[in-house]
């Protein structure tokens, strides 16, 4: 696979800056493809120093940690925190260059030491694809593992394990899967809103892959439902008090 930048951001910001725009200018076109995650005007990425390691294992995560901070004060992304949990971290990013051409020529591979007037070489290899100047093109993947993404995704992140490569072989396997996938989604956004899942401090909330073994998404969350008949039965009697003192 091949990786590529813009040779120009390169000359403004060096080469890691640049191959990390890169990637996230792709995710949030991605996102406004999609219409997902917006906020204050802008399409936002998210990822960690963590996870972009992972994918561009040629870098450290502090010259990972550096290269965003060059792009952010330079301009060319701003940073934000749109997480659901609060004790969640992870950063966003969003293109604040989104329309402005930055080379009549649109995206260049990069060369290996290359010079400002070469626009040819051998590219960087990565996981990242595209193979032309103007279109970012994701590898192509099954309908199971787009539902895994978008499950993965909706999982709260501070409480996800390192083992996403196990999550995701047990999560495509799931008999149904594509019958039951909104049920699941629907059941996981439920429970992220619980009283279980949100008292200290989310403590209680299970492993993602515990969550997919123990098939949750079957479960019915008879605690909650008993909190609901209790606060219920709570307030009533409020009310009785309150109306007795009148």
């Amino acid at each position: 696979m091949l990786n590529q930048f813009d040779t120009a951001v390169a000359l403004d910001v060096g080469i890691n800056a640049a191959i990390l725009y890169k990637n996230i200018q792709h995710w949030c076109e991605y996102n406004e493809t999609n219409e997902k995650n917006f906020f204050n005007g802008y399409y936002w990425t998210f990822n960690s120093a963590r996870a972009f390691k992972e994918q561009f294992p040629y870098l450290s995560e502090k010259q990972i940690r550096t290269a965003l901070t060059v792009l952010e004060e330079k301009g060319y992304i701003k940073t934000g925190n749109f997480n659901r949990l609060g004790c969640d971290r992870t950063k966003w990013y969003a293109d604040t260059k989104k329309g402005k051409c930055i080379l009549p020529t649109g995206q260049m591979e990069v060369t290996h030491r290359a010079n400002a007037n070469d626009l040819q070489g051998k590219p960087i290899p990565n996981i990242n694809t595209e193979n032309n100047s103007n279109v970012n093109i994701i590898p192509p993947i099954s309908p199971e593992e787009e539902m895994f993404k978008m499950f993965w995704e909706a999982y709260p992140k501070c409480f996800r394990k390192a083992n996403e490569k196990g999550c995701r072989a047990k999560f495509v396997k799931i008999k149904n899967l594509k019958e039951i996938f909104p049920d699941i989604i629907n059941s996981l956004e439920m429970q992220k809103r619980s009283k279980q899942w949100n008292e200290q401090n989310g403590q209680f909330i299970p492993a993602p892959l515990t969550w997919i073994n123990q098939e949750r998404w079957t479960v019915t969350d008879t605690r909650t439902e008993k909190q609901i008949v209790a606060d219920e039965a709570a307030m009533d009697l409020i009310n009785k008090l309150h109306g007795g003192n009148q």
